[in-house]
């Protein structure tokens, strides 16, 4: 079992890190569009986790509906070894849990979640998403990067005929400002079709890599057909 942090602490006028589950439901507050679950993974893990990160397989997990029965089976299939088998059994259990955590705060009876190894920097645009609502856990490897509303300037959005620095360097003038989410933590925020959007949808982005190596094991939970972060 993964260890709960004690606090409820605000990030900013509109992002708060807590340490129970329950409390992801903040998200639902009007002046709230991020709410960042601390927690600790179980060291068992770590193992697993390497061991995606560098097998030569491609992970790329996508399930939806009753689909989400056959997690455990999928990841046993993946890694064979039996030596995994107490460490997959966590994690399947943390993802279906994730997943009904998702239901609760959207009603979504069927969310699309999908595993993954990212291997490259992904969406390294601060971006907002054309979503409702987005559930992030990155396993292992750098988590998404976010900015406060007050550090962002929203009508530099998008490249506009830019490269990827100069626009991202348009829209977050100070660096300092960029924030991480820690590997392992639960990121629940709102996208651009947010109903309850007051303060804006999150501005973020992936955290861009550093080496030809440093892949992440990402989870995502929404209810379109696509993942970007």
């Amino acid at each position: 079992m993964n260890s709960q942090i004690a606090l409820h602490r605000e990030l900013s006028d509109h992002a708060i890190e807590v340490g129970e589950a329950r409390d992801l439901a903040l998200i639902h507050e009007p002046n709230s569009n991020l709410v960042i679950w601390s927690r600790l993974l179980p060291h068992g893990l770590d193992p697993l986790l390497q061991h995606l990160r560098t097998t030569r397989e491609s992970l790329d997990m996508d399930w939806s509906g009753r689909e989400l029965e056959r997690i455990a089976d999928n990841l046993r299939a993946f890694v064979r070894d039996p030596f995994y088998q107490t460490a997959i059994a966590w994690l399947s259990g943390d993802i279906i849990a994730l997943a009904q955590r998702y239901t609760e705060l959207t009603g979504v009876i069927h969310p699309r979640v999908r595993l993954e190894r990212v291997q490259d920097g992904g969406c390294v645009l601060f971006h907002e998403d054309h979503m409702a609502l987005r559930l992030l856990c990155t396993y292992a490897g750098p988590g998404m990067q976010w900015v406060a509303n007050e550090s962002v300037r929203r009508e530099e959005l998008g490249l506009r005929g830019r490269s990827v620095r100069e626009a991202n360097a348009a829209m977050v003038p100070d660096p300092r400002a960029i924030r991480s989410v820690p590997a392992g933590h639960v990121a629940v925020f709102k996208g651009a079709i947010h109903p309850h959007r007051e303060v804006g949808a999150l501005i973020h982005r992936s955290a861009p890599v550093s080496g030809p190596d440093e892949y992440r094991i990402r989870l995502c939970i929404d209810d379109t057909s696509g993942c970007s972060c």
